[in-house]
Parts: C-alpha cells; structure tokens; sequence
C-alpha cells in the first residue's frame, strides 16, 4: 500500500482548526487528549506564534525578534549545547543553561499559560527553528540565575515532538502499514553495540551490515518493502544546504554500498527521474547519527554551529523526503555530538518504551528522560534528535497559501472563518494590495477578477494590484501561483 504524500504547507494551516478538525478528535483517536500545536511563522523582523488546544485554534502571539537576531539566539544554544561538558557545576553548563532559559523566554514563555494541563506539545517549525532543540528550553524560577534550583528543562514538563505541517500535528498515532518486520542497517563499527541493543527490542528484526551488504545498494532492500521500524545506524547525516535533496546518510569510510542518498526515496526504483510514488513504507524511520553538513562546496562545520547559507529549509526538505519516501514518522538527529555509548543508551531505552506499548510519542521522552537522569550536562545525548510526526490523511487544499496574508488580514480571515458557521456568505469587503511576482498582466488581472463576482480590481502598478474583495475570497486570492504575497494597502494609494 501507497500512501499519498501531504501536499500542505505554511504554518498558516492552523486555521484549518476553525473547521471541523481540531486536536481534539485527532487526539481521541490517538488517545492522547491533552495536546498543543504551536506553529511558529519566522519574518526578517518578527516571529509570529500560533497556538491550537484540543478546543480549536487559541491565540496568535508576535515576538518582538528579527530573523538576524534569532540566528545569533540559535546559534549561541547549539554552540553552548556541543561545549557543555558533562561537568553540571562547570561554567560551560551554566552557559548552557543561560542559553537555553533565554531561548525560552522567546519562544515559549508568551504561551506558557496555554501549557497548563498540556502533556505533549508538537512544535511546527519554520526557518532556523528546524535546528532549536525545544525539549532542551530552559524555564528558571529566576531570570537572573539560571542555575537557580527548582529549573526545568520543557522535556521535563511535557513531551516535545515537531512536525512540519499542522495537519501532521494532528494526525493520530496510529499505523499506517501492514508491518512484516523491521529493519536494522549497521553502517558504522562504532554502533555494534547499538545494533545488538536496538535489534533485540524490534518485531523480526533483518539486520544488514558490512558482511550482506546489498550488492545493488540500500534502496533494492527498502523498495516495495513495509516495515514497523527502520534503523539506520551511520556515521552521518549529512545536509547539503545548497541542493538538500543531494544530502546524504553517510557510513563509515569503505562501506559504499551503504550510503543512501536522500533523493533515493523519492525514486521509483527503476526510473532515474523523481516521481510521486514513495520508495518503502515504514511506521518510523530513524536515522541514528550525528548533524553534518558538506557537499555542494559548503566546509564541513562542528561545535552546534550551522553554516551561513542555512536556513533551517534544508532539514525541512530532508524530513520531507524520508516521510515522503514512505516513511510515517520520522527521527533525525539535532546535534553533531551524540556519542555512540550516548546513542545507543537512547535507542534501547526509546524502543524498549515501544515494545512495552507506548506510543512513538511518550516513548521518545522517556529516552529522553533517562538519558537526562544519567547525563544532564551532556545535553546533546538527550536532545540531539527529534521526533517528526507523519501524517496519513489527506487535507483541504483551500487552506494553501495563506502564510502570504499580512497579519492583520490574517486576523480578519480567523475571524471570519470562526463566525462562518453562523453566517452566510463570504464575509465582509476587505481592500488588499496583491504583490505579484512580475508586472501585472492582462492575465493576471483577468484571473483575480474571474475568482469571483464579489471581486474588483481597483487598479494596477507595477507588481501591485489594488484589490477589494470579500475577506472570504482571500483563500482563493493565495492560492494564484503568481500571487507572492498579499497586504492591508498604505493610507496612500498611488494613481
């Protein structure tokens, strides 16, 4: 069975709460009633936090902080999170801490009351945020003193998985997959021991290794093949921010014919080009190794730091291809610092939570949990990966595009489209300036009008057109191809 990759995107989806899905009957199907989404919306000069409860989308927050500034935020956390030394009265681990409590003093703190009650919180990424170890975030009782006593990591409080849609978020944990077994691949001498550990808690389990190496490479094992679990022990995963989709998961020097390249997944197996059929089919897919990145001229970099040109969309289309090529949810690591010993304490304890019955879920934070008891100055071996959320069930393609509306026409559209169940119509008339991806054309202008008869073109400069519609019609206004983004118009309008 093929499942058909989500086709979502934008932290926008959020408004899909105002229809009739909400967390909460995704949640009843999971049996996990007590979540959170929090979808984060990064700009050159704000961050815009959206909450969703299992009561339907909540609140809307802005964080009064710049693209720049928060590179240098993320930055400064996954340095201090490498150097921390495993010494918890060092001052290394107090810069970590200081870090991490200022993190979350940005990110979370503006929701924290929406925490309440709350057991598993599912972060939605966007920009730079792919690589923030949320689990790690920081809440001291005084701001002053990060070491002061009575702190806790987020981990500690509730359990922390990502997701890249709000769709994904929502989907019940549930398999998707006739499971005939799992999968271990062994590409590394430093993870035998892993290898071992994690084999003897998965369901017939087939481990690959230097000695069967496939002779036609991995992808002939993975293709037409459904597994509960795949394991992938290598040495790296190593992101190509210019061409991610050239990222590789590397083996050890001299195993070749171990190497996966992301874009494998997304091949048939027998055609050369991509196409949409998915590659295997897996419930989890985890990818056990440390954060690198290379190729396409990028210098390798260690020590938490990323390099200039990434922009955290890389590892969005790295997880998006493993989960388009098949796999359900998926586990990749955060850090480049997880030590083998580190890892494998974490594998065996996450899936030894699965075979005891948890969900993917609950189990990923108690390998957190147990790691952090064993090494809490180490931060990178309990929070060097995260957990991805798949999502099985397809969506409405109307709500696509709105992360182009400005944030006052985004609260109008909310509005709206909370209050629709009770009223007819598209709603009231909004006056909207179009910026287009080139000059206004007579196509262009005829494709905005023919949207609907509620629908006037006021008039046209440039790459804007003046647009007065129903605040309804903004759905459709985003979704022309050519529409690159859509505001509240200046007091003044040229002539």
């Amino acid at each position: 069975m093929k499942r058909r990759k989500l086709q979502c995107y934008g932290y926008v989806l959020v408004l899909l709460l105002c229809a009739p899905l909400s967390i909460g009957s995704a949640g009843e199907a999971a049996g996990t009633e007590s979540s959170l989404v929090l979808s984060y919306f990064v700009t050159e000069d704000v961050t815009t936090l959206s909450v969703i409860g299992e009561d339907g989308f909540r609140t809307t927050c802005t964080v009064d902080v710049s693209r720049a500034e928060l590179r240098e935020r993320v930055s400064r956390l996954r340095q201090a999170m490498a150097a921390d030394s495993g010494d918890a009265a060092s001052n290394l681990h107090f810069e970590f801490l200081n870090e991490a409590a200022a993190v979350y003093a940005l990110l979370i703190s503006p929701i924290e009351a929406e925490l309440e009650g709350v057991t598993r919180l599912v972060i939605v990424p966007s920009d730079l945020l792919f690589y923030v170890p949320f689990g790690a975030l920081y809440r001291s009782p005084d701001p002053a003193r990060p070491d002061a006593p009575g702190g806790q990591f987020l981990v500690e409080k509730i359990a922390v998985d990502y997701a890249l849609t709000v769709c994904a978020a929502l989907a019940p944990e549930a398999s998707g997959y006739e499971v005939f077994g799992s999968l271990v691949i062994l590409a590394t001498a430093a993870g035998a021991d892993e290898s071992t550990a994690v084999a003897s808690r998965l369901s017939q389990p087939y481990v690959i290794g230097a000695n069967n190496t496939p002779s036609e490479g991995l992808p002939s094992v993975l293709a037409g093949n459904s597994y509960g679990v795949i394991h992938f022990i290598a040495r790296q995963l190593e992101i190509d921010p210019t061409a991610p989709l050239l990222s590789v998961v590397r083996p050890d020097a001299g195993m070749d014919g171990m190497l996966l390249r992301v874009a494998d997944l997304l091949r048939s197996g027998t055609e050369a080009s991509l196409t949409e059929a998915s590659l295997m089919e897996a419930d989890l897919l985890t990818i056990s190794a440390s954060l690198s990145f290379g190729e396409g001229g990028v210098p390798n970099v260690s020590a938490g730091q990323l390099p200039a040109i990434a922009t955290g969309e890389e590892l969005r289309a790295v997880v998006d291809a493993l989960q388009g090529g098949g796999a359900r949810s998926v586990i990749v690591p955060l850090s480049g610092e997880v030590g083998a010993l580190a890892k494998c304490g974490f594998m065996e304890t996450l899936y030894a939570a699965r075979q005891a019955g948890l969900e993917e879920s609950a189990a990923f934070r108690q390998a957190q949990l147990d790691s952090l008891r064993r090494d809490a100055a180490r931060p990178a071996s309990w929070a060097g990966f995260a957990l991805y959320r798949g999502c099985l069930p397809t969506v409405d393609e109307s709500f696509v595009g709105l992360e182009k509306l400005d944030q006052e026409l985004l609260t109008q559209f909310q509005a709206w489209m909370q209050s629709s169940h009770t009223t007819e119509g598209k709603g009231p008339i909004v006056s909207v300036m179009a910026t287009l991806d080139g000059s206004a054309t007579i196509e262009d202008l005829e494709a905005i009008q023919n949207l609907g008869q509620e629908i006037l073109v006021r008039g046209t400069f440039g790459v804007f057109v003046w647009v007065e519609l129903p605040v309804g019609e903004l759905a459709a206004l985003v979704r022309l191809s050519d529409v690159r983004s859509v505001s509240t118009p200046s007091e003044t309008i040229p002539n």
